[in-house]
């Protein structure tokens, strides 16, 4: 049964004794004024009864809780005993100094809720949106984004020891759910069982779970539990992307290393094998916004690690208030300089300072003269001939210069510069010619220097998050749950922020408790 925030007290409650027992400049001063002003009771409507059951523990302390436990990159069962005997604890969640602590499996239970309604985002923008209202935010500070690595908790394994383990994977579901007896008699005892198969052939084993995949598809009813689903699924994906079948009947295994989307565990189905420069992981890629110079982080998503970075840009702009924002820009490195970012922040009117991304156009068509018609279709080079015939390529055009004794470049005094000696020259042009060459030019200008300096600051964020937080390496499996992490203990951070901030004599930063408090949610999760 529902129930909202505690209404009984103790008599070890009392306002002189956490003014003995809590330094006045506390981060869980703070968290205990500030945290519940960004939940609303609307935001866990449905997900207790209202008049049955149990009473629940109560919901907003549930909530501070699991934001707490991230901001402390706690496990649940630290938090539980922590609850039971940190004092500091006990007072931002606004419990009493003998009141129990926060059992283990409920706050599993609740956290699996708050994922539910995405609460997690909206906590994180609700807090960026109480910033600017509060005037510590200005409006005026630009976006910096980036993008780190996370490690899953997930080992290396071969072709057949992913395959046994999906498999295995699957039978303990069907065992848990009762279903284990109704699998038919022709399938091995050892599959049914659970059993190492290293005695067995390949082909013979590979040919059970094609029996087993046939079971489940002419008995759908068994799909309709969802954990059971994606297990089969994956199964089903793990055979489909290593498996090879022969006309000989034989199989093996196949070449990993050109599969470009390959599921590497069935243990995190969502991970998957990244690289970037001489680093080597298996997991997921960390995008992150933090706003300024101010060290608030306001957006946070992942995505596998074998995506571009530049993909988190789409999904963290769309997190933030741009309409609190005078003239939104994002200053981001190389992967977020793609013309794909540029046109698609254009359509959310927000600019992008970053450095060019390489495309195939040659970065000095423009420094060595060339001119480009709007339709692509005309290339006259700096002595004003025509270049010729534009041929349609991938992402553009190509125009075709050739040294011979009919053309214009056989007595051309730049002859040397623009052929290198050769006798030919194949220039292409992007078909965003126009976004790629304004990129360039503001390269060279003052302001994008300085905006590369600004952009600086987020990888000393990123490094604190991924050390002091915890997210180089957790325990969380999955994109949506690691999401969630991300998302609380980039809140977290904030709260640690705004303290230093307020606790700071250099600045006259205050918080008006009044308006704070004035500030009413609506939106539902």
């Amino acid at each position: 049964m529902f129930r909202w925030d505690h209404v009984q007290t103790s008599f070890y409650n009392y306002d002189e004794l956490w003014d003995i027992l809590i330094p006045e400049n506390s981060v869980y001063r703070l968290f205990r004024e500030f945290a519940p002003l960004l939940v609303v009771p609307e935001d866990l409507e449905g997900l207790y009864s209202r008049d049955n059951g149990r009473p629940s523990l109560f919901a907003l302390r549930m909530t501070l809780a699991c934001l707490l436990q991230q901001m402390h990159a706690s496990t649940d069962r630290d938090m539980e005993q922590q609850t039971q005997v940190n004092l500091e604890f006990k007072y931002a969640l606004g419990m009493a100094v003998d009141e129990s602590g926060i059992d283990a499996v409920s706050l599993f239970v609740h956290r699996q809720r708050l994922i539910q309604r995405n609460l997690d985002t909206l906590l994180l923008q609700r807090f960026i949106y109480l910033l600017y209202c509060l005037g510590i935010l200005t409006g005026k500070e630009p976006f910096l984004t980036d993008t780190t690595h996370s490690i899953s908790p997930i080992s290396e394994q071969s072709s057949a020891n992913l395959l046994q383990q999906a498999v295995r994977f699957v039978l303990r579901r069907l065992k848990r759910k009762g279903h284990i007896c109704q699998l038919p008699t022709d399938l091995p005892e050892a599959l049914a069982q659970e059993k190492h198969w290293e005695t067995s052939s390949l082909a013979s084993y590979i040919q059970t779970i094609d029996s087993l995949l046939q079971w489940f598809e002419d008995n759908p009813a068994l799909l309709e539990d969802d954990v059971l689903k994606s297990r089969v699924c994956c199964l089903a994906r793990i055979v489909k992307e290593r498996v090879i079948r022969h006309a000989d009947n034989t199989v093996t295994f196949a070449d990993t290393s050109t599969i470009k989307d390959l599921v590497i565990s069935a243990y995190d189905v969502d991970a998957r094998f990244g690289c970037k420069g001489k680093i080597h992981w298996r997991g997921y890629k960390i995008g992150s916004i933090q706003i300024g110079n101010t060290g608030f982080i306001a957006a946070s998503d992942i995505i596998a690690a074998n995506q571009y970075d530049g993909d988190t840009l789409a999904p963290l702009i769309d997190s933030l208030p741009l309409s609190l924002v005078e003239e939104p820009t994002v200053i981001g490195d190389s992967h977020y300089g793609a013309v794909e970012q540029r046109l698609e922040m254009k359509t959310r009117e927000v600019k992008v300072v970053a450095p060019a991304a390489r495309t195939p156009e040659s970065p000095t068509i423009a420094e060595e003269g060339f001119q480009v018609s709007d339709d692509l279709k005309r290339l006259t080079c700096p002595q004003g001939y025509d270049c010729g015939k534009a041929y349609q390529g991938k992402n553009g055009v190509q125009f075709h210069i050739r040294k011979t004794k009919k053309s214009p470049c056989h007595q051309c005094p730049l002859e040397a510069k623009c052929l290198g000696g050769k006798q030919k020259r194949t220039v292409f042009v992007h078909q965003h010619h126009d976004i790629i060459s304004q990129a360039r030019q503001e390269e060279n200008s003052g302001l994008f220097k300085a905006s590369m300096n600004l952009r600086k600051q987020i990888e000393a964020k990123q490094n604190e998050l991924v050390n002091h937080y915890g997210l180089r390496r957790t325990d969380y499996r999955g994109t949506r749950n690691l999401a969630y992490v991300a998302r609380m203990r980039s809140l977290g951070s904030n709260f640690r922020r705004l303290q230093r901030l307020l606790n700071n004599p250099k600045h006259s930063y205050c918080i008006n408790w009044e308006t704070a408090e004035n500030i009413i949610f609506t939106s539902v999760a």
